[in-house]
């Protein structure tokens, strides 16, 4: 088939009266009428690829957008439209795109960093794809009137999915993304067996284009206040935009000051730039379904349409291992990130896509920001074409099931790896006043943490804000869900002076924030608070891949990684767009093979812990250890704690036997995974040791800590 035909016909027809309104377009913009809903869904222009190649133009541009039928908006725009041209390439392709700054510099303000700032000012982040981060690299900026060429090569091995792009300079990421600055990107299926009568490409383009839709959403129309405070007028204010929509109704008020009324309700998704559109299928007819939440504002919570049946087969880009049903008939879909549905409705009729919060149904979601509206409509109708004997054909064909793709090499599966195995770990700790790892982001600050190439990582992610679930983005490399683990770490508290942390027993910690004196125990929540650490399973199974996941409150999620072909700094920090900007995000570098994991050290002490002996996880096995780090282990034991030695008397012969342990199991490396193995061997050898002291096996996290502090060459770096 030709990839130069078009894949998508723009449907003409006239509107579904769901929403009209009744009068003209004329003299809507004085008379306030209701926004027009029920159009017949859109595609965006579709690009593709020619000769391994897509090249384009994105011009960012002031554009007078029509929404609604009638309300007129000006915006930001990538090529003057809502929602920027999709991209379809292919595994091997380049994507060249020149990105042309059009906007005046009439609006730039410049303020203090992690702020909003700098409107006109832009840049280019295509989010999921496994590209280089130094062409992939946010802190470039493109001023106005100015323009760059980016170039991506996709790697031949590139995982097949949905994808999108963005502006992510920092101060004006969330203002241009609202304003409607962003697009899709499809990595189309590339299969070596395409006859085979299970596969995905049956429901995909290029071969079956008539079996795919695409779904922008897009936070377009966000003017009624939320329970967050977030409104896109107030960013407009905050940010110095002087096109605010002010012109004058027939009652005297602006068309802002209309769009933020209460009584209004104006807080709206567009999708493919359109409110609430009308998606037709037909009857009985399985889909392929793309989502993007492009908005880095609100979590959607996306109910399966009544009657139909939704399975998911892809997130963040990657497929699943095969297709699942939505846990309790609704999908999570965290701000920034993708998912492809299969669905296929039997019944004829009309329906509703909605988002469809239910504190109780997730209740590891928080006090997210949480989309509660209507996103699209879907019309299923029969096809009158179609014979009853082609009816029992295609309805055996509809229901077979379908096989997904394997993952490539560099996504093999790391979870059922050994610790052995694991080469490095790191801690990402999201507090309140957005702010991770005890800091605020500084484009020219020193990375936090070292990571070699086809190193396996093992990370923990953990939420310290009692209240807020946090979205967390990991730039170029996907990680794999690895456990749900009970979390007893420290609870952030929010200051004048940014943050300090309590224990769960609502004392304050020592070394991790300003002095008492700061803190309002009471306003807090210290006093009168009993913490709950969060003990479900999250929104994302264990095993699957993400690039972007939601971190419930008070939570603890282990994962792992493995980074492969590209070396840079890349940036792990909140999806949340706003928080983003005010500086929850930081740099992490990849370098070459053979280098070490290290850990850089700043002001507030090690994530995750609340005093200094706290233990924090870490990995030694690229280190031999024996006898005589045994024996300085237990002296610093008896150092930090006098009272054990007293109690249990001098234990450091146990380094005789542990090196008799080393030599019997010839081991020449070891954590405190690793000193677990050595108790279970000795209470087997020796079973009076247990009984006489007690199970001592949580020594092994005071060893991994001890090892850290005192063994490795570790830099520790405060900043002025």
């Amino acid at each position: 088939m030709n990839r130069m035909i078009s894949y998508y016909l723009v449907i003409s027809l006239a509107s579904i009266a769901y929403g009209m309104y009744s009068c003209s377009s004329a003299g809507a913009m004085k008379e306030r009428c209701r926004l027009k809903t029920g159009e017949y869904l859109r595609h965006p222009e579709q690009l593709l690829s020619r000769f391994n190649l897509l090249e384009t133009e994105l011009k960012v541009q002031m554009s007078k957008v029509t929404v609604g039928g009638w309300l007129e908006l000006d915006r930001r725009t990538y090529n003057g439209k809502l929602g920027g041209p999709t991209w379809r390439v292919r595994p091997g392709d380049v994507i060249s795109v020149r990105l042309i700054n059009q906007l005046s510099a009439e609006s730039e303000v410049k303020r203090r960093n992690n702020s909003l700032q700098k409107a006109n000012s832009t840049n280019l982040y295509l989010q999921g794809l496994h590209v280089s981060p130094k062409v992939n690299d946010i802190t470039v900026e493109v001023a106005p009137g100015k323009k760059k060429t980016y170039s991506y090569k996709i790697g031949c091995d590139h995982p097949a999915g949905t994808y999108w792009y963005h502006p992510h300079y920092d101060g004006s990421a969330l203002f241009q993304t609202l304003s409607g600055m962003a697009g899709m990107i499809v990595v189309e299926d590339n299969f070596k067996s395409p006859d085979d009568p299970k596969s995905i490409i049956h429901y995909s383009c290029p071969l079956h284009c008539d079996r795919e839709v695409h779904l922008l959403f897009q936070p377009s129309l966000l003017y009624k206040i939320d329970q967050t405070g977030m409104s896109f007028a107030r960013v407009q204010k905050k940010i110095g935009d002087r096109f605010r929509n002010r012109e004058k109704l027939s009652d005297g008020r602006t068309v802002e000051e209309w769009l933020m009324g209460r009584q209004n309700d104006i807080s709206l998704y567009t999708t493919n730039g359109q409110v609430q559109p009308t998606i037709r299928i037909e009857q009985g007819k399985k889909m392929r379904f793309r989502l993007v939440n492009a908005g880095g504002v609100h979590v959607l919570e996306i109910q399966s349409p009544s009657s139909c049946k939704v399975e998911e087969i892809a997130r963040d880009g990657i497929y699943l291992p095969s297709p699942i049903v939505p846990r309790g008939g609704k999908s999570i879909l965290p701000q920034g990130s993708t998912m492809d549905w299969l669905i296929k409705c039997n019944k004829k009729g009309n329906f509703k896509i909605n988002s469809s919060p239910n504190i109780r149904e997730n209740p590891g979601i928080g006090r997210a920001s949480r989309y509660r509206g209507m996103l699209a409509r879907l019309e299923v109708v029969e096809n009158p074409k179609r014979s009853f004997l082609k009816s029992i054909v295609a309805t055996f064909h509809e229901e077979a099931p379908v096989s997904l793709p394997p993952l490539p090499d560099y996504m093999r599966n790391l979870k059922g790896l050994s610790q052995s195995h694991v080469t490095g770990k790191f801690v990402v700790e999201a507090c309140v006043n957005n702010i991770i790892n005890r800091d605020k982001y500084e484009a020219n600050a020193e990375a936090s943490y070292r990571m070699p190439l086809d190193g396996v990582e093992e990370w923990s992610l953990l939420n310290a804000d009692s209240s807020n679930s946090h979205t967390v983005h990991l730039q170029t490399n996907h990680f794999q869900i690895v456990s749900y683990n009970t979390y007893t770490g420290p609870v952030s508290i929010a200051t004048r002076d940014g943050v300090t942390f309590v224990d769960q027993s609502r004392q304050l910690c020592q070394d991790s924030g300003p002095t008492p004196s700061s803190v309002s125990l009471k306003k807090g929540g210290v006093s009168q608070t009993d913490y709950q650490p969060y003990q479900g399973q999250g929104t994302v199974p264990v095993g699957q891949w993400r690039n972007t996941i939601l971190l419930p409150p008070l939570s603890n999620i282990t994962v792992r990684l493995q980074p492969s072909q590209y070396t840079g700094d890349v940036l792990v920090g909140s999806q949340n767009l706003l928080r983003s900007d005010y500086g929850m995000k930081m740099k992490i570098k990849i370098t070459k093979k053979g280098y070490r994991s290290k850990l850089i050290i700043k002001k507030g002490g090690l994530p995750g812990t609340c005093r200094s002996r706290d233990f924090y996880p870490t990995t030694m096995n690229s280190r031999p250890m024996g006898k005589a780090e045994f024996e300085g282990f237990f002296d610093w034991i008896y150092g930090l704690k006098p009272e054990y030695k007293k109690k249990y008397g001098d234990q450091r012969y146990l380094s005789s036997i542990y090196a008799v342990f080393l030599r019997q199991y010839k081991h020449s490396a070891h954590t405190g995974d690793h000193l677990k193995n050595f108790f279970q061997w000795a209470y087997t050898k020796f079973p009076g040791y247990r009984k006489f002291y007690g199970d001592q096996s949580y020594l092994a996290e005071l060893y991994d800590y001890y090892l850290f502090t005192h063994v490795t060459d570790i830099r520790r770096h405060k900043r002025e």
